[in-house]
């Protein structure tokens, strides 16, 4: 349940303010400062990958998404109860990649046919603009690394001790062997 909630937030409030700042805000024309020039909003589009590579490779990017999204759909099935952080950072990189993905399918763009909208820059990150749904997978992708850096090896030993209290008879056996 929780998976699912996040995931729908996710791609609504994605979609949300892409499809605001498309109403309002003019195509490379001018900028909003929010915070200076920590939080800009510039309206620009994006028909490649991260940085504009691979521009007009929109089916390799769609076909890399489905392939993600059905990874990450995987994931939430079988895992969804393994660990919070697991089950928020899969559902946060879901969102993102199905936010996206809606844009490359069904978002007509004002220099290329179908493109990602980017209308967010930062002066801590120069080199790029970005939405809401890169910044979800970007922030899954962190709390995704903690998981595994710092939870994962727990959760395997208390799902290890779980399985062991089940089945007795294989505590014995192990016992056995190290004799």
């Amino acid at each position: 349940m929780l998976a699912a909630i996040i995931v729908i937030l996710t791609v609504a409030l994605d979609q949300l303010s892409k499809t605001l700042v498309v109403s309002r805000m003019e195509f490379e024309q001018g900028s909003i400062k929010v915070l200076g020039d920590l939080l800009v909003f510039y309206r620009t589009e994006n028909d490649g990958a991260a940085f504009g590579m691979l521009s007009n490779a929109r089916w390799v990017f769609i076909l890399f998404s489905l392939l993600a999204i059905a990874a990450g759909i995987y994931c939430i099935i079988k895992y969804n109860k393994r660990h919070i952080l697991l089950t928020v950072s899969v559902s946060m990189l879901l969102g993102g990649g199905i936010g996206n993905m809606i844009d490359r399918l069904f978002r007509a763009g004002v220099e290329c046919e179908y493109a990602v909208v980017d209308f967010l820059y930062s002066s801590l990150m120069p080199w790029f603009y970005f939405n809401l749904a890169d910044a979800f997978i970007t922030v899954g992708a962190v709390i995704l690394c903690v998981y595994m850096l710092f939870f994962e090896s727990k959760v395997e030993k208390r799902i290890a001790e779980q399985k062991a209290m089940e089945n007795p008879e294989v505590i014995e056996e192990q016992e056995e062997q190290e004799e």
